[in-house]
């Protein structure tokens, strides 16, 4: 009898506990007023979280890749005219340069050859008395004073590379500026695939648009590696760099997306750290592979292992909410409670807080009773808020300016190891290697200063940084000490 009093005890004990947890429960769907909150309940740094951001910094390890890629893609090696006469007769490159090619001497004392003249002698009978003889015979072939004219096709020193874009179409001489064209192109695509899909992952999602871009970053990378002319190589250049491109803005706003506010900052801060391994790697690889098109198919290969975004990687849950897709939204945030060892309200309250966010998805009702006309309105509208809306217009134009400042002095710097007589797989190494220390700083930076106070600071040192460089240049020239060069 007391074991029956017992058992009924704790049979009430359990349902007033139970009966507690769901009210608990529900308290806690009821209190949930903003994505940030919604996203709280499933958890903002967990293993799922992590899971995702590994999953996305994967992508940034490989944009890279592509990006920086035209330094070795795009090498020059030494080159001269390509002598027809002289290589049939079996002339070597050094017998070549030293009797057809005009040098000239630099203030170092460094003899130079032209790489786009030729003396204008004839070859043919050089041919026919021999290298020896034809450089001693000043009366037939003179180096001081004598004509010179340019030529058509050149040799390329293949000691270093295989071969390269520039070895490939000649991008020399006269057809230099086709050289930067070319690599102008990547900017062009950064351009396009920012615009286009800015808006393409509101309108179908962050997962589809992540693997719409990495299978399309695939597809035109190995079909770049086959092009048949220069400019159907430009346009697939376009193309990788849209998609590429497209795979970071995605990466980063889905992993800022799946974490609470104050955790936004640490992630944006180490969501680099891949970017510049790749940037380390780049270097070791185009080492290994010197052959131009091989080196672009090892440089898409890796988008290959994206396919596990298939299956791994999940939809935002904010899109979602936000698109009125309730259903999937709480899927996600099920398997992500689940991953993180949480518990959720019930079904019932979790659907009613996305409700209230979402407000009904007034946004999607609105679309559906005007015309077509009004919702393309619309869609210029929302793409040019940012501009047009004083409060965002404060915000947007000073970052559009810091984004273009920071891209050209990026880039610049990046691109300059040639200017600076520096060899370029080392230059690219230590240039990945200085990023690392770069980020471990911002990171606390922007945690304790703030962006702006950081963006402020950091802005000054590079300022005075490259001061200091323009100095040196002004003041040491040709190995000069400092003292010296000033006077």
């Amino acid at each position: 009898m007391v074991g029956g009093n017992a058992r009924k005890k704790e049979e009430e004990v359990g349902l007033d506990t139970m009966g507690s947890q769901q009210d608990g429960e529900k308290d806690r769907g009821d209190e949930v007023r903003s994505l940030d909150d919604l996203q709280e309940l499933a958890g903002s740094t967990g293993r799922w979280n992590l899971t995702v951001i590994v999953l996305a910094c994967f992508c940034t390890f490989t944009t890279l890749l592509n990006g920086l890629a035209y330094q070795f893609l795009g090498a020059t090696p030494n080159y001269w005219c390509h002598m027809v006469p002289l290589v049939e007769a079996n002339w070597t490159d050094e017998e070549i340069i030293n009797f057809a090619i005009p040098s000239s001497s630099d203030r170092n004392m460094t003899e130079n050859w032209s790489s786009c003249q030729i003396y204008d002698y004839n070859y043919t009978l050089a041919v026919q008395l021999g290298y020896q003889e034809s450089v001693n015979n000043n009366r037939l072939f003179p180096k001081v004073g004598a004509p010179v004219t340019s030529c058509t096709s050149r040799d390329f020193n293949r000691t270093h590379y295989q071969s390269t874009i520039v070895t490939e179409w000649d991008l020399v001489c006269s057809r230099r500026a086709l050289y930067s064209t070319t690599q102008a192109m990547v900017s062009i695509g950064d351009f396009i695939g920012s615009l286009v899909f800015g808006c393409l992952i509101e309108e179908i999602g962050r997962r589809r648009s992540m693997l719409l871009a990495s299978a399309m970053a695939f597809v035109t990378g190995m079909v770049a590696a086959f092009s048949p002319t220069l400019y159907f190589y430009m346009v697939m250049r376009i193309l990788i760099s849209t998609f590429t491109i497209a795979t970071d803005i995605v990466c980063v706003i889905l992993c800022l997306e799946i974490c609470s506010p104050k955790y936004r900052s640490h992630v944006g801060s180490l969501y680099s750290i891949p970017w510049a391994l790749g940037y380390m790697m780049l270097p070791g690889l185009a080492y290994l592979v010197r052959d131009w098109q091989m080196l672009q198919i090892a440089l898409t290969i890796p988008n290959v292992f994206s396919i596990i975004y298939i299956w791994t990687l999940p939809e935002s849950p904010r899109w979602l909410v936000v698109h009125g897709k309730k259903e999937e939204a709480l899927k996600v945030l099920t398997k992500a409670a689940s991953v993180n060892g949480k518990t959720l309200p019930p079904e019932k309250d979790m659907l009613a807080a996305m409700d209230r966010i979402n407000q009904k998805n007034t946004r999607k009702e609105c679309e559906k009773e005007v015309g077509l006309w009004r919702q393309m309105v619309g869609k210029v509208q929302w793409f040019t808020a940012p501009l047009i809306l004083p409060n965002l217009r404060k915000v947007a134009l000073p970052v559009l300016f810091c984004w273009i400042t920071t891209s050209m002095i990026y880039f610049g710097v990046s691109f300059s190891a040639i200017n600076l007589s520096m060899n370029l797989y080392v230059y690219i190494f230590l240039g990945g290697l200085l990023e690392i220390p770069a980020l471990l700083i911002l990171w606390p930076m922007s945690i304790h200063l703030g962006r702006r106070k950081s963006m402020m600071f950091l802005f000054l040192v590079c300022a005075f940084t490259f001061l200091l460089i323009m100095l040196q240049q002004i003041c040491i020239p040709d190995g000069q000490r400092l003292g010296r060069g000033c006077r």
